[in-house]
């Protein structure tokens, strides 16, 4: 799934009107995730990824791997960051992950994009999945 994610990811930076090799990502781990974090920044070996323990503004493409706190969240979405997550069950803390289903798609949150005022390109609204409250 992993492998999945690293590919999608840099496809959605695409959709944002943005250049996936120009921004800074960070990994967002706790210590039960960080050997996910670890692959996961394997995988991306191609794009400028640092890991997190704590929340650092400095970044432009945040990949949580865990529930974000409420006021963390609010933060990212201030600041309009793109917040990803590699687990669809905490589609509720990021603006895109996977769905998996009889294909995979994107995951997309359309409210967090909204609410940091992100533009994207409609097309991934048809071929994703749209996450609802």
């Amino acid at each position: 799934m992993l492998l999945i994610e690293a590919k999608l990811y840099p496809k959605i930076i695409f959709l944002l009107n943005k250049n996936p090799k120009k921004l800074k990502y960070a990994i967002m781990y706790s210590n039960e995730t960080g050997d996910i974090a670890k692959k996961m920044r394997k995988l991306l070996s191609n794009y400028n990824v640092s890991f997190l323990k704590k929340y650092n503004p400095n970044f432009d493409v945040y990949i949580i791997t865990y529930p974000i706190k409420e006021d963390v969240l609010k933060k990212l979405v201030l600041k309009r960051k793109i917040i990803f997550s590699i687990f669809p069950r905490f589609i509720d803390k990021a603006m895109f992950s996977i769905y998996l289903d009889t294909r995979i798609k994107p995951f997309v949150n359309p409210f967090l994009i909204k609410e940091a005022g992100l533009s994207v390109n409609p097309i991934i609204f048809k071929v994703g999945k749209i996450y609802e409250k």
